[in-house]
């Protein structure tokens, strides 16, 4: 029952309930990661909402709010400035302070976080339609008279130098067999 009243007063407090993408929400974790110095991994997963952190993650659901997210990094630092003790009250005076200058750090950067995510999202999908054009590009060469007689000239090649390689390795052990037969084969001494 505290702990319900504990969260009610924080989000009148923080009333920041607006919503974050996993990848902005991976973003923002991996920059307040950087920022307090934390071991702590990010876990995304369910839709129920709400978060937990433990010793080593902080799991949230999809689309999570910043106040959660906030909430759980609030924690992690808690943990760390506790030296790693799990004991004792986790919702307390201590908390909420330092959930206040996480918030204040994070909404102070998260429209530049937003909009650094939106970049990296649009340079990954111009790579992909790059990448795309560029099999076509090949695709196309591949269908040229030119191209397929380059490739059959390598093919060539290639089936030459096996063939030279075999001759040589051919010769070497004619050369061996010609040795053999030309000076009489040695007796091998019996052991006594």
């Amino acid at each position: 029952m505290a702990r319900l009243v504990y969260y009610q007063k924080e989000q009148m407090e923080f009333s920041s309930a607006e919503s974050l993408t996993d990848a902005e929400a991976v973003y923002a974790f991996k920059r307040l990661k950087a920022h307090y110095k934390l071991s702590h991994r990010l876990e995304i997963h369910g839709n129920r909402g709400g978060g937990h952190c433990n010793s080593w993650r902080v799991h949230v659901a999809h689309n999570t709010t910043v106040l959660t997210l906030a909430h759980e990094v609030a924690h992690a630092v808690q943990f760390k400035k506790r030296g790693g003790d799990t004991g004792g009250k986790w919702h307390t005076k201590e908390h909420r302070g330092i959930m206040r200058r996480v918030m204040k750090y994070m909404t102070a950067r998260l429209p530049e976080w937003k909009a650094q995510v939106g970049k990296d999202c649009n340079r990954r999908m111009q790579s992909s339609i790059n990448k795309k054009e560029k099999e076509s590009q090949t695709e196309a060469l591949k269908r040229t008279p030119e191209y397929k007689l380059e490739h059959l000239r390598k093919l060539e090649k290639k089936a030459e130098s096996r063939v030279k390689r075999a001759t040589t390795h051919l010769k070497k052990i004619q050369r061996r067999i010609r040795r053999y037969t030309r000076a009489p084969l040695q007796e091998i001494p019996k052991l006594a």
